[in-house]
């Protein structure tokens, strides 16, 4: 979620053909990195990075049985008071993940959604 968006809590439901399940998102501060220095210019030395608060938010949703058919999904984001700033549906086909690499088996499906300071909601690929 990027930053500006003063959400604070967010749910997510998804629908296929076996009906609808939902899920809590719980929110954290989303970071960037930042490079620092290196210490030389060969490939072999070394450099190093840090992270810092990029002022938005990230989320993940725990869902059972995600398949690979297109499934309906619906992000809603409340603010502290419990007033909705988002409510959006759209269609989207989760794909697999691999986070060690395509050589180190997938994760499983999964949906990735971004959101932007107006609150408008794509699905990432």
């Amino acid at each position: 979620m990027a930053p500006g968006l003063a959400a604070r809590s967010a749910e997510v439901e998804v629908c296929d053909a076996g009906g609808c399940r939902s899920s809590d998102v719980v929110l954290m501060p989303a970071t960037e990195p930042v490079e620092e220095e290196c210490d030389g210019t060969s490939p072999d030395d070394v450099c190093s990075a840090r992270m810092r608060p990029s002022g938005g938010a990230t989320g993940f949703a725990q869902l059972s049985d995600l398949g690979e058919e297109t499934v309906e999904v619906t992000l809603t984001l409340t603010d502290d008071a419990g007033r909705k700033l988002v409510s959006r549906t759209l269609a989207a086909t989760p794909q697999w993940v691999y986070p060690n690499g395509p050589d180190c088996g997938a994760a499983g499906p999964q949906i990735q959604l971004a959101v932007d300071a107006d609150g408008r909601v794509t699905v990432r690929h």
